[in-house]
């Protein structure tokens, strides 16, 4: 074999190897192409359907976190209104207490009215002063003394309804010329029934907030144990999903967007229900024995109930989430 045969021999290997290195490129290349679009394919898989297989959408499990968000939320809404129902009820007593004083007097003889109630009139902070008549104190002691009660014969003090105008007068000025006047009178300004009912109404105010506060804790406990439960009853499911592609931010949308859409579901049937039984209870009247306006109306319960039902559930999952992203690092 001549040199230019031999030139030719190792022309056509190089040719032949170059193909074949250039098969191989190619088959590497596809074989990478092939998996990557396998990965897209099963992480862009419908999460509504991939969700459905792995979180379920009937029974027990998933009933139970729609009824659990509804009877927090029917709690948070009630809890809510009776907050607002106290604090109306305290700034409604503080009206009509700070805006009015009484003035007991034990000389009953008409001088000594008249000289008490022209201190009264001339005292700054003093809007009014009348003396309430037989009749009007009679009415006062019935539920007490009974309706036959004889009021001329038993030692009963003259009182003194006092209208307060601005910050009131001066308290301690006031007993002293008062005292003064007639001997034994006293001028009280409901300061002692007003404290302990602002008191209270205060309180109830913040065991309403303790209330909410506590239902949302539960609701989101409720939630994440719910999404824990979940990933664990699908601990294989969500291995298999890591090994073909999935990440796990698609494996945390996949269980979090159901749970906080049944979260979100039950909040407003229960938000729903709650504002309906505020709207059933009996408007305040004098035959009702409870003050006008104390309740929330129909859009106030309303609007209470829907707010509830957005924090649910925006709490359900921010619950499910956390919970859900925890589990899935404990997971090998």
């Amino acid at each position: 074999m001549n040199r230019t045969e031999r030139d030719r021999g190792v022309d056509a290997d190089v040719d032949a190897g170059t193909e074949t290195g250039a098969g191989a490129a190619e088959g590497v290349g596809g074989s990478v192409a092939s998996g990557a679009r396998a990965e897209s394919a099963i992480v862009a898989t419908p999460a509504a359907r991939l969700a459905a297989r792995i979180v379920p959408t009937a029974g027990w499990s998933a009933a139970l976190v729609v009824l659990a968000a509804g009877a927090m939320a029917f709690l948070a809404v009630v809890g809510l209104a009776a907050g607002i129902a106290a604090g109306r009820l305290g700034a409604e007593w503080q009206a009509d207490l700070s805006g009015s004083a009484t003035v007991r007097m034990e000389a009953t003889d008409p001088t000594s009215i008249e000289r008490v109630l022209a201190v009264l009139r001339e005292t700054p902070g003093i809007a009014a002063a009348t003396p309430l008549e037989i009749e009007a104190q009679r009415a006062l002691l019935a539920p007490w003394l009974g309706d036959g009660a004889l009021l001329d014969e038993l030692p009963v003090p003259r009182l003194i309804d006092v209208t307060l105008s601005g910050d009131g007068p001066d308290t301690e000025l006031l007993a002293a010329a008062l005292n003064a006047t007639a001997p034994g009178t006293v001028y009280d300004d409901h300061g002692r029934w007003r404290a302990p009912m602002i008191a209270a109404a205060i309180g109830v105010e913040r065991l309403a907030v303790g209330v909410v506060l506590l239902v949302a804790v539960t609701a989101a406990g409720v939630t994440a144990l719910a999404a824990r439960a979940s990933l664990a009853g699908n601990a294989e499911t969500v291995r298999v999903i890591r090994l073909i592609g999935g990440s796990d931010g698609f494996i945390t949308r996949t269980f979090v967007r159901p749970l906080a859409a049944r979260t979100t579901v039950g909040a407003f049937g229960g938000g729903a229900l709650a504002a309906l039984t505020l709207m059933l209870l009996p408007a305040g009247s004098a035959s009702t024995g409870l003050p006008e306006g104390l309740m929330p109306d129909a859009a106030l319960a309303a609007t209470i109930a829907l707010g509830v039902a957005v924090v649910a559930g925006v709490i359900g999952w921010v619950a499910a989430r956390i919970a859900v992203r925890s589990t899935l690092a404990d997971l090998p």
